[in-house]
């Protein structure tokens, strides 16, 4: 991979973009989303490990099968029975014995992602970079696999090799079925519904809101049979036996209602108090500047949300970061299903939600797809959902649970923080005062500086002892520079980019 990448830079493997399929970006780093996954993947289990590392492989050879042959799809069918039969041969003779479950496990793995890349090319060209598709693709593929396995855990318990996945917290396991359930129904039953009832009257609506509702139940039924098998299977880690009695705990807690109260009370004030982008008129002697100004309002004043963002999930990450991580995926499939119904016209209101969407657009949003706050909730919450799987030992954290926790919650909230308040002050001050500009970036330094400067204060605001601890202080420093280092160069999505840099660069630094 390393060498691809590096015989891209030399242009002795052109990133060409492939207009029929993929959005251009002039710059791109095509193979930067190939790269990123597996080295994130470090931090998982082997299993998972081993996935995003065949995963990238594939992908390369995906990527190189659009530009060098016809026959793409017995290329990618030789490449997904070849790295099989590598991975197998690697784990026969280092790791563990010769399994054919894990072998049919992995070569249905590989199939899948490359289904999963092939049906977001098709069926939404010109939304997603090549980089993008295959973050995209390997997160979806995430979130169907912990599905399809916590199902088959609980219809066939005899399978050993899938058991250890009901032991996630039961908010977990609300959480992923949530998002699968809309990704998979957005994707499939929503536009059938939409295309057998599109006449807009009143009969076709009450349709459309009345399927809405039996997928919902559907989805209910399905989350309380996983945690009723849940809780035969493990009756010390049960809480609640199905959804009903876990939605009535989160809603009747005191705690989770004042959450819930100061969410709204925010959000009340971030739709009275949030501009809206107004066109700027293009004057005939200087209509590119005209269009310079409107693209910098509307950069500004997205800015805003980002704020509110930081706003609405820090203070409540250190109170309760469980809660908010459910709340991060109920916030995910309410998006989902809002896109859906924005793309689909579902319910007939495809109008209305365009009317509030297209004054905050830009060229990123112009595939089919409008997902900048989907990347939004996605890079404050991602984070978070990894700082669950990190595992510290006591002997290489500092030697206290207090300095575990504290590392895991540096994760959780470094999302939100980069986001947040680093790449809104990036842009404020990069617009208004910005001169230095980075080499072939329109970024400047004094962006990238005032990102660096606010992200570091807002931490130790955060966890004063950082100040008391040269050496941490300057391991957060070398993260947040990095990363912002490697925001200004790249073209990608900052969204959804920043916070997995942000997380693999405090891999890198705090476990060295």
């Amino acid at each position: 991979i390393s060498l691809t990448v590096f015989l891209e830079y030399t242009s002795f493997i052109p990133c060409k973009q492939h207009d029929t399929y993929f959005r251009r970006v002039h710059g791109e780093t095509c193979f930067i989303g190939i790269i990123i996954l597996p080295i994130l993947s470090a931090s998982f289990s082997m299993m998972w490990h081993i996935n995003y590392v065949s995963f990238s492989v594939l992908a390369l050879i995906v990527y190189l099968s659009f530009n060098f042959t016809t026959h793409r799809y017995l290329a990618h069918g030789i490449a997904c029975v070849s790295i099989t039969c590598i991975v197998a041969l690697i784990l026969n003779v280092q790791y563990e014995p010769f399994s054919i479950l894990y072998l049919v496990y992995h070569f249905l793995s590989l199939c899948i992602f490359e289904r999963i890349m092939h049906y977001i090319c098709l069926y939404l060209p010109n939304t997603f970079t090549f980089s993008d598709t295959v973050v995209v693709a390997g997160m979806l593929f995430f979130v169907f696999e912990q599905c399809a396995v916590l199902t088959v855990a609980c219809c066939f318990p005899q399978i050993n090799y899938f058991q250890h996945r009901l032991r996630m917290h039961e908010y977990h396991i609300i959480s992923i079925c949530m998002i699968g359930f809309a990704v998979f129904t957005s994707f499939t039953i929503l536009p059938i519904i939409c295309r057998r009832y599109s006449v807009p009257c009143l009969f076709h609506r009450l349709m459309h809101v009345a399927l809405f509702a039996a997928l919902t139940l559907l989805l209910a039924l399905w989350i309380s049979f996983i945690l009723f098998v849940r809780c035969n299977a493990y009756p010390s880690m049960c809480h609640h036996s199905n959804l009903l009695a876990a939605i009535l705990d989160v809603v009747l807690s005191t705690n989770h209602s004042m959450i819930l109260l100061y969410w709204l009370s925010v959000l009340l004030c971030f739709f009275l108090l949030t501009p809206t982008p107004t066109p700027t008129h293009h004057h005939h002697h200087h209509p590119h500047h005209a269009a310079a100004s409107q693209s910098m309002s509307i950069i500004i004043v997205r800015k805003y949300f980002h704020g509110w963002c930081l706003v609405l999930f820090l203070p409540i990450i250190r109170y309760d970061a469980i809660y908010l991580s459910l709340s991060f995926s109920i916030a995910l499939w309410l998006f989902i299903n809002i896109e859906a119904s924005r793309v689909c016209n579902f319910a007939f209101l495809s109008p209305h939600i365009e009317r509030y969407c297209r004054p905050f657009l830009d060229e990123r949003d112009a595939g089919r797809l409008v997902l900048t706050h989907v990347w939004l909730l996605i890079g404050c919450a991602t984070p978070l959902w990894y700082s669950f799987i990190i595992n510290y030992d006591e002997e290489d954290g500092g030697g206290t649970r207090a300095y575990n926790d504290m590392m895991r919650t540096l994760y959780g909230v470094s999302g939100i923080i980069v986001l947040g308040i680093g790449d809104a002050m990036a842009a404020v001050i990069g617009s208004t005062f910005g001169r230095v500009k980075w080499p072939n970036s329109s970024k400047t330094f004094e962006g990238s500086l005032a990102a660096i400067v606010s992200c570091l204060l807002l931490y130790t605001v955060m966890f004063p002892s950082i100040l008391y601890d040269n050496v941490l202080l300057f391991k957060l420093a070398q993260v947040i520079t990095a990363t912002f280092v490697v925001e200004a160069l790249q073209k990608q999505i900052d969204n959804l980019y920043l916070p997995l840099f942000c997380c693999l660069l405090m891999d890198v630094t705090f476990v060295s």
